[in-house]
């Protein structure tokens, strides 16, 4: 009896020891990352390369460490010359400024822009996507992003950067005659599956995801794009009902009304 007490006590304290060991390797490895990632600046290349605009809607402590990670992410697999648009709230403002801050990185700007003060012109949009009215922000980054900046690229902040860019960025020059977004179809069957409980928005086939989007701003501007995505949320609000996907539903239902607006991404770069 006691032998077998021995051996039981052994075994808890080997697994108790490995447990330990895997913790504080798993521990280290993320902070080697992390730590990665900071001192990255020594290695950008500085060049007279077109800048990359890259805008995020950061609201909150959550989406803030999401967005952390995903732009170290981004720094790692890109290293020209990009400027940040964070479209926050006052908590993500409390912590983005420091960590660039900390970070002093070579060829990398960043710009804040309050929500608050776009909020009211989409909380008459009833919405039950988890972002609430901050997803919808995103239908105004004509209007909120100053007028020189031509075309951004738009992300999620509930993705990661696994692999080199560039490809992605290239596609910038395929919205022309009047596109307006570069987006990857939908690998979900939201958009053509019925919901006997919600209605579910209209969408081209499966629809397309905006959590990765390339925007042209320009194009955009010269048309009346606050009119067109302003009336047909209008039309299907009476229809369909609240959005569940905030923008991607109102964006989608404009491509159906307006296909030439749409510039298909090849979907073998994306995980959905």
């Amino acid at each position: 009896m006691k032998r077998r007490k021995f051996l039981c006590t052994a075994y808890i304290l080997c697994a108790l020891i490995t447990l330990i060991f895997c913790y504080g390797f798993i521990s280290s490895y993320e902070v080697s990352y992390f730590l990665g990632i900071q001192i990255q600046p020594a290695q950008r290349i500085a060049s007279d390369c077109e800048t990359l605009n890259i805008a995020m809607v950061i609201a909150g402590y959550e989406t803030t460490n999401r967005a952390v990670i995903l732009l170290k992410s981004i720094l790692f697999y890109y290293q020209q010359r990009i400027h940040f648009h964070f479209i926050t709230d006052h908590r993500s403002m409390d912590v983005l400024p420091k960590l660039f801050n900390t970070w002093q990185l070579a060829d990398v700007e960043y710009s804040f822009y309050n929500s608050t003060n776009y909020i009211n012109r989409v909380n008459w949009i009833p919405n039950n996507h988890y972002s609430k009215h901050f997803g919808l922000i995103k239908l105004l980054l004509a209007d909120i992003l100053p007028e020189d900046v031509k075309k951004v690229l738009l992300l999620d902040t509930d993705l990661l950067i696994v692999g080199e860019i560039q490809e992605l960025i290239d596609s910038f020059s395929k919205l022309t005659n009047g596109k307006l977004y570069g987006l990857v179809e939908n690998m979900s069957r939201w958009y053509t599956t019925q919901d006997p409980i919600h209605h579910v928005w209209p969408a081209l086939g499966s629809g397309f995801n905006t959590g990765v989007a390339l925007i042209n701003l320009d194009a955009m501007r010269k048309i009346r794009w606050n009119h067109i995505w302003r009336t047909v949320a209008e039309e299907n609000l009476k229809y369909y009902g609240r959005t569940m996907l905030a923008d991607q539903d109102i964006i989608n239902a404009i491509f159906v009304q307006n296909p030439h607006f749409i510039h298909r991404l090849p979907c073998k770069r994306f995980i959905q």
